[in-house]
């Protein structure tokens, strides 16, 4: 799978060293490239986690074991140079002048940011990750506001700053 997902993507280039690892999981395996990896699970299939920002963030969160394999494809040509990759436990988002770790967006607070239309909406890009707040819920800042989740599964889009 690993070997027909990079001739799919020949831009992956040359292949680092042969045979496949193994992950940590002892199920999912991968390869390096010359321009990233192609990671390979049986729930997700292979996907290339390309070099640059989305390869970088991936690698500072912990890999596979914390942010799950990759759903798909990243998508690298978002507005203002931003990128993006669905991995099992969210989306990665990164963009100039965001944090280096990416910031990743899931869950009601994510269903809600894509209702609104992702980072080309109102709110823009995510700044960081979802934080608890102290009455059970979640908040998210974006460029240009918040959203806040609360248990009773009501969504609150804070205004635009």
């Amino acid at each position: 799978m690993i070997d027909e997902c990079a001739r799919r993507h020949p831009e992956i280039g040359a292949r680092l060293h042969t045979g496949e690892r193994i992950c940590k999981d002892g199920v999912g395996r991968y390869a390096e490239f010359a321009g990233g990896r192609i990671y390979w699970h049986p729930r997700t299939g292979a996907h290339v986690i390309p070099a640059g920002p989305i390869g970088e963030a991936f690698d500072k969160r912990g890999y596979e074991w914390n942010l799950g394999y990759p759903e798909w494809e990243a998508n690298l040509a978002l507005r203002d140079g931003g990128q993006c990759q669905a991995f099992e436990k969210g989306v990665l988002y990164t963009y100039s002048g965001g944090p280096v770790e990416g910031a990743l967006i899931h869950g009601k607070i994510g269903d809600r940011w894509a209702k609104e239309g992702w980072e080309g909406g109102r709110l823009g890009y995510p700044l960081g990750d979802e934080q608890p707040t102290a009455d059970g819920g979640r908040r998210q800042e974006f460029e240009h506001g918040a959203m806040l989740w609360h248990p009773s599964e009501a969504i609150e889009i804070l205004a635009a700053r």
